[in-house]
């Protein structure tokens, strides 16, 4: 069995495809000369269409339409996912997809979803809307699950804890333990994602759709980012029969604990 990790996080459009998907690509090439039929895929969550996202979020909703909208971190892991479904499908793997959310643990208690800093000042955006956290010991065992289980070949599933917490709640959580700092600013999420389609209105109508925008400025890449919707537990409940270990309480113990290198 192979267990597929690995991808770039961090980079340019290039490095992202030359480790991402190229790596993958690579990577199978060897499996194929193994004797390992089975592979197991962390994907992610970033491979949805969330501009078209009715309702929950679940294993069926549409993937990106839109693909070069996004980032480069997006580009390089649904382009990730389609070849590793292309070649276990032509080479008759066993293969199991996992899209998780974001995964937090110590040295990693800060990401985009939560809003954007100025200065002194953090605006939180939609500061009620359901996080897609998974905390990585919780998203570990997803993964260890899904080795054990059968039932989970040849299917798909998006790795969340369901705790149900809110951007405003973990920021609060996070800074009592002096993790985060700043003062936190509630925005309704309408509003900068209105600013975000204006301005991409305007760079098609003046700039030709030239203009290189900021992340928060795509609407797309901010939908991506601050996700709209909760992520629905059901499949991982009921076809993997799982459960997250930790609840958040314990996973904010855990990580105030951890030795970090």
């Amino acid at each position: 069995m192979l267990i597929h990790l690995a991808a770039r996080v961090r980079g340019s459009y290039r490095d992202h495809m030359a480790d991402t998907v190229v790596g993958t690509e690579r990577l199978l090439e060897a499996m194929a000369g193994s004797a390992t039929r089975r592979l197991i895929l962390a994907s992610s969550l970033t491979v949805y269409d969330w501009a078209v996202l009715r309702g929950d979020l679940t294993e069926e909703s549409a993937l990106e339409g839109d693909l070069y909208q996004r980032d480069a971190y997006a580009i390089a892991k649904t382009w990730q996912e389609r070849v590793v479904r292309r070649l276990s499908q032509q080479r008759q793997w066993d293969l199991a997809v996992l899209r998780p959310g974001y995964i937090w643990g110590p040295a990693r208690e800060y990401f985009p979803g939560l809003g954007h800093a100025f200065g002194s000042w953090h605006f939180v955006f939609g500061p009620t809307m359901s996080l897609p956290l998974t905390y990585v010991e919780n998203c570990a065992d997803c993964f260890a699950a899904v080795v054990d289980k059968p039932q989970a070949l040849g299917q798909t599933f998006n790795v969340v804890d369901g705790h149900d917490v809110s951007p405003w709640r973990y920021l609060g959580a996070t800074r009592d333990r002096g993790k985060t700092n700043g003062r936190r600013i509630p925005v309704p999420y309408h509003l900068p994602l209105t600013a975000a389609r204006v301005a991409q209105w305007a760079n098609r109508r003046f700039c030709h759709g030239n203009a290189q925008l900021p992340g928060l400025l795509v609407p797309g890449r901010f939908l991506s980012r601050f996700v709209p919707a909760p992520v629905s537990t059901h499949k991982l409940r009921e076809v993997l029969e799982w459960r997250p270990p930790f609840d958040f309480g314990q996973c904010l113990l855990r990580a105030s604990e951890a030795e970090v290198p």
